[in-house]
């Protein structure tokens, strides 16, 4: 059974009436940002009403696609060292520009010291978070990125759209759509049981939906021709 998250915070939402129960639009920056100041317990205990998450096989990072499911999968299990895993040392978040530019409070972009203050309070003993659902759909084709800086390692880059549900008490579901690049490399510090290579995210930018509707340019005269007898 999935898990989900509560956002408190001083910014101005949309409303929506879902049936009977109610939605608040957001982005993963503010659903984020809203738990940063939180003091919760931030020992790693990753529990849930339904049993201990340790009982989850996630899948093995050996490949960059396989560490961005492993990611998806922990955020739905509110598993926040699974999550954590997933995330390299020099990890940085790269906040959503409009929120940054609309909230000053904000920075541009956070380290991984502030993402697990952030996931042990989203996801930790005592959380208000009731389940969490995470869709993350891939747009076109990675893209390999030769680092100049160090010229033998290689990166990926992958664009994914999101589509971000945390429900809490008594029933208000946060909604936050959007897209991210994530940039992934090499994990140098461990490898797989058998000694596979293991992949790391280690930048994220959260970003306004990809548009995935192909559009071909076309003229008046040719979008008439198409429909001659």
């Amino acid at each position: 059974m999935n898990r989900v998250m509560y956002l408190a915070c001083a910014a101005v939402f949309v409303f929506a009436q879902v049936d009977t129960a109610c939605s608040e639009e957001s982005s993963w920056t503010l659903v984020k940002a809203m738990y940063r100041g939180i003091q919760r317990n931030h020992s790693l205990v990753t529990v849930s009403p339904n049993g201990p998450s340790m009982d989850v096989r996630y899948p093995l990072r050996d490949t960059p696609a396989n560490a961005i499911e492993k990611l998806r999968q922990a955020y739905e299990n509110m598993d926040a060292a699974a999550y954590l895993d997933c995330l390299a040392e020099d990890f940085i978040f790269f906040l959503h520009p409009d929120d940054v530019a609309s909230s000053p409070w904000l920075p541009d972009y956070w380290d991984k010291s502030i993402e697990t203050a952030i996931h042990y309070n989203m996801f930790g003993e005592g959380t208000n978070v009731l389940d969490v659902i995470l869709v993350l759909t891939q747009v076109g084709d990675p893209i390999e990125i030769p680092d100049p800086a160090v010229r033998e390692r290689v990166e990926w880059e992958y664009r994914e759209n999101h589509e971000l549900r945390v429900r809490v008490p008594p029933d208000l579901t946060f909604l936050a759509e959007g897209g991210g690049v994530y940039v992934l490399c090499v994990d140098p510090d461990e490898s797989g049981p058998q000694g596979e290579t293991l992949w790391e995210i280690y930048q994220w930018f959260d970003r306004d939906e990809f548009d995935v509707s192909p559009v071909e340019p076309s003229s008046w005269t040719r979008i008439k021709s198409l429909f001659l007898l």
